[in-house]
């Protein structure tokens, strides 16, 4: 009988042990997914290292340039990486759609140089937490990131989107997917970590999908609008249709 009782002490022993060790090894293996870095991420930060200052702020200085070259001429196509309006190729006539291409790193030079003065000239202020935003692409849909600081440490935030816009003009947004490094997040992250919980809400709209008209004030003329009537999200890209809207 003792040496029964010896023989179950022993294997609740070795259970116990097992048991802990599962919880230690799938804690570590969690922590290792939360600070894992995506390699989109370090692909970005490689290419801001790597640019030197001037060329990211002529980067960025293009995109605008190629924006409102589009909203204030009306004419021609403007080629992916021709971003620069005096080197873009014309393709047509005058017509009352356009077509911009921008590519991915021309997007994220913009982010980085001119987001936080843009954010400032429209009021907006962002959560002091969050800095570094930048934009890569997911099976063919956008997905923002960011880095998010607490307590001395920097996590990855990725929050991938589903865009779409409907033959008849309306838009539909939906947030897909937030992830902290490779691990899902709930949208109540937003308010438990951030202290937001309006922006919480908004997360949890757009989780179910937003449908909207996609207009817009003209940067430069806020008596103008312009419309977005196609949207395509490329591995090296974004191609956007617009045209003036009444």
């Amino acid at each position: 009988m003792k040496t029964m009782t010896q023989k179950i002490f022993r294997l609740t022993l070795i259970f116990l042990g097992l048991l802990m060790l599962a919880v230690i090894l799938g804690g570590g293996w969690a922590y290792w997914q939360w600070q894992s870095t995506p390699t989109y991420w370090q692909a970005n930060t490689q290419f801001l290292e790597k640019t030197k200052a001037e060329q990211l702020e002529q980067l960025a200085q293009d995109v605008e340039n190629q924006v409102l070259n589009a909203l204030s001429t009306r004419r021609g196509q403007y080629a992916l990486g021709q971003v620069n309006p005096t080197q873009a190729t014309q393709t047509g006539q005058s017509n009352a759609t356009e077509e911009i291409r921008l590519s991915i790193e021309h997007v994220n030079a913009w982010l980085h140089v001119r987001l936080p003065q843009w954010l400032a000239n429209q009021n907006i202020q962002m959560p002091q937490a969050v800095s570094k935003l930048m934009l890569h692409t997911e099976q063919g849909q956008p997905a923002v990131a960011f880095a998010y600081s607490h307590e001395g440490h920097e996590q990855i935030v990725t929050l991938v989107f589903d865009m779409k816009v409907a033959p008849g003009g309306l838009m539909t947004v939906r947030l897909r997917e937030m992830r902290g490094g490779k691990l899902p997040l709930k949208s109540d992250w937003i308010a438990d970590r951030m202290g937001s919980s309006s922006l919480a809400e908004q997360a949890s709209a757009l989780m179910q999908g937003k449908t909207f008209e996609p207009v817009f004030s003209h940067p430069t003329d806020p008596k103008r609008k312009v419309r977005l009537t196609a949207l395509d999200i490329q591995p090296q890209g974004v191609i956007l249709q617009i045209k003036s809207a009444p």
